[in-house]
């Protein structure tokens, strides 16, 4: 703790050094030099001075340069234990300085290639393109009051002319959560960010003007505007930084589809989308016609018919 104040302290106050002293060795250790570069190389983690440089060794107390070389010097002697015992050659640590090598490289292939193509010209004629007065749009500044029936709305609204509060009212009438702190009062806002049937009963009242009851998902309002203004778009030196991140997305894309073009790709899994079955309809189950059982006297009735028919039909043959 003692020396990170002393460090903090000195960092603040400490002489910027001249001349170019960063290959005096400091140390050697089993034959490898240290030297006051990596010495400050690893020292600027800790600290920075206060105009952005790096802070210089002999810039702190005798006390603190010892422990401080001495913890790098101990640092060293491990790294070179795990050489000798052959770490940096197993298949994980290899693994990991690929990534990390893969990484670097691209970051800075695809860094000289945006840089190499960004100019001043390019990023104003994007800012015309994705900004400029695209983003301008009309912000109203509203408040108002949520009830649960029409009947109220209008009591409220009957009130608000008559010269009552709004704010009070909000306060004490309204159902909207955040009323009681707002009393009311939405702020500036833009269509968009209202419910459609809102914004366009608030953006089309004038200044000071009072709706009539306005009915939404949430209830009914009563609404009152104070003031309409253009909100303007952010300036080129304010979209600095978000058009310049656009430029080099768009430039990586740019590359990426030209180096795809060049390559010779070939899948070695099925990648096509599956479709989608349609659900075939479900076959109509045969509809069962009901077979009406006669009554047992209609029955007997006609089983007797038949009967007395059979009979009258032998007697005439019998007369023949």
């Amino acid at each position: 703790m003692k020396y990170l104040i002393v460090l903090f302290l000195i960092c603040l106050s400490a002489p910027a050094y001249s001349g170019d002293s960063a290959n005096e060795v400091i140390a050697v250790v089993n034959g490898h030099n240290i030297t006051r570069g990596e010495l400050e190389e690893s020292l600027s983690g800790m600290a920075s001075m206060v105009d952005g440089g790096k802070p210089k060794l002999e810039s702190f107390p005798k006390d603190f340069q010892r422990n401080f070389i001495d913890k790098y010097i101990d640092k060293q002697l491990i790294i070179e234990a795990a050489r000798k015992a052959g770490m940096h050659k197993s298949p994980e640590i290899v693994e990991k300085v690929t990534v990390a090598e893969n990484y670097l490289a691209q970051q800075k292939y695809l860094s000289e290639i945006v840089l190499k193509q960004k100019t001043d010209k390019k990023l104003k004629a994007l800012y015309n393109e994705i900004i400029s007065d695209k983003d301008s749009k009309e912000e109203v500044h509203a408040s108002h009051i949520l009830v649960k029936t029409e009947k109220e709305a209008l009591d409220i609204k009957a009130q608000l002319e008559k010269g009552e509060d709004l704010a009070k009212l909000a306060k004490e009438k309204s159902i909207e959560p955040g009323a009681k702190v707002s009393a009311g009062d939405l702020g500036y806002f833009t269509k968009s960010q209202m419910v459609p049937e809102f914004s366009e009963a608030a953006f089309a009242l004038k200044k000071d003007e009072i709706s009539a009851p306005i009915k939404s998902s949430f209830g009914w309002h009563i609404i009152k505007a104070h003031d309409k203004r253009e909100k303007k778009a952010p300036s080129y030196k304010e979209s600095l930084p978000a058009l310049e991140q656009e430029f080099a997305r768009r430039i990586i894309v740019e590359e990426a589809d030209k180096l795809k073009k060049k390559a010779k790709i070939e899948y070695k899994i099925d990648l096509e989308p599956e479709k989608k079955e349609e659900a075939k309809p479900e076959p109509k189950k045969a509809e069962k016609k009901e077979v009406k059982k006669e009554e047992p006297k209609k029955a007997e009735k006609k089983l007797t018919e038949e009967k007395t028919k059979e009979k009258t039909e032998e007697k005439k043959k019998d007369g023949n």
